[in-house]
């Protein structure tokens, strides 16, 4: 990354200071089904109105099925359409789908997928998966513990801001990634600073 584009990055982070100095505790749900919903329903949704009350309403239900194995067992048994309130069948298929893979992976809690992605070719291997791209497996990183940053719409309205030039998911990866190492925060913090920063600005704007 070149040095002028830190530079321009660094001058837009002062709007982040705000966000950066909010304290984050990142934890994970301890329950696999809840994991799974929302790594696959977050894509194209509004997280606080859509996904989280939907990710709520499993751990409500479902509090038992905290592994992948009994998850998918609430799934063949009672389907998901009522205990999430989810009518479009193409988003429900995709979570059968990723739990049925990660029962055979023998990834039955969160600890174990988080040592499983570690290794490249095994996160490499979620993206034959139906709707799964580099931004699911990277939101699914940061569900479990690992930090990264996840590419959506506010990652790229933010480096388009600061005037940076980044064609691919992964240019705009690295550059955020060395903004994280520039500032000093975990890239997960950064991740959340962006987010709340351009989410509070479409919401200013509109």
């Amino acid at each position: 990354m070149r040095t002028d584009d830190i530079a321009r990055l660094a001058r837009l982070s002062t709007e982040l200071r705000p966000f950066l100095h909010r304290e984050t505790v990142w934890q994970t749900y301890r329950h696999m089904g809840a994991t799974l919903c929302d790594t696959i329903l977050q894509a194209g949704l509004n997280y606080r109105t859509v996904v989280e009350p939907r990710v709520k309403r499993i751990l409500s239900f479902w509090p038992r099925a905290a592994s992948s194995s009994l998850f998918l067992e609430r799934i063949e048994a009672f389907g998901l359409e009522s205990v999430l309130d989810w009518r479009d069948p193409v988003k429900l298929e995709r979570i059968e789908t990723l739990a049925a893979f990660c029962v055979d992976e023998g990834l039955e809690t969160e600890e174990c997928l988080r040592g499983w992605l570690v290794t490249e070719k095994n996160a490499l291997a979620l993206l034959a998966l139906p709707g799964v791209g580099p931004k699911t497996v990277d939101y699914l990183k940061n569900l479990v513990g690992l930090s990264t940053i996840p590419i959506d719409r506010h990652m790229t309205n933010f480096l388009q801001r600061a005037g940076l030039q980044c064609h691919s998911y992964e240019e705009r990866q690295r550059a955020l990634l060395a903004l994280a190492c520039c500032l000093d925060v975990d890239p997960r913090c950064l991740d959340a600073a962006i987010w709340n920063l351009e989410s509070t600005s479409a919401v200013a704007s509109g």
